[in-house]
């Protein structure tokens, strides 16, 4: 018996290479959680299926990083499925990196906000009356690099401390409810 038996994690951000998403969904596994494996590459979240011998259900699920129906309708298909939702972790992000900031396009700025700031958003949202019933809890992972204001990595830096100011609010605005 892991220490999560029973509860359900939703992990977004899986990519076709192996990174923090997957390792994070392994993690989940091997507690005893459920998990949901969301990311836009198909193959990526298919892959996580391996995770199934270790007495955990996984469901894949495809989905753009920051389509707010199709979010919306994946956190249904989700908590229809798997039964609840106790955790979201928030891995999805994709910025330009190397970039100086008077070199940077305003595609590559509003490409790493909606995919990282954005979609943890719209993740965020959907859970959130799931998280609520389950006194569940939002993991939305930050960036050094961001906090250290690393030249070349504006867009990351946006997104994520974006993404850490959305967080505080979250938690006060939703600490009410556990």
């Amino acid at each position: 018996m892991g220490k999560l038996d029973g509860q359900v994690a939703v992990v977004t951000g899986l990519g076709k290479t192996p990174g923090i998403a997957q390792a994070i969904a392994r993690a989940f596994a091997r507690s005893g959680a459920d998990i949901a494996v969301c990311g836009k590459n198909k193959g990526a979240v298919i892959a996580m299926r391996e995770l199934e011998p270790e007495g955990v259900r996984v469901l894949p699920v495809c989905v753009e990083r920051y389509d707010e129906a199709g979010i919306a309708a994946a956190v249904g298909r989700i908590a229809g499925e798997l039964g609840r939702i106790d955790v979201l972790v928030n891995c999805a992000q994709l910025a330009k990196s190397g970039t100086l900031l008077a070199d940077l396009s305003v595609a590559d700025l509003s490409s790493a906000l909606e995919t990282g700031l954005v979609s943890s958003f719209l993740w965020m949202r959907a859970c959130y009356p799931h998280l609520r019933e389950t006194k569940g809890s939002v993991v939305n992972l930050g960036s050094l690099s961001a906090r250290l204001g690393l030249p070349g990595q504006g867009a990351l830096a946006a997104s994520k401390e974006g993404l850490c100011a959305l967080s505080r609010v979250a938690a006060q605005e939703w600490d009410h409810d556990g």
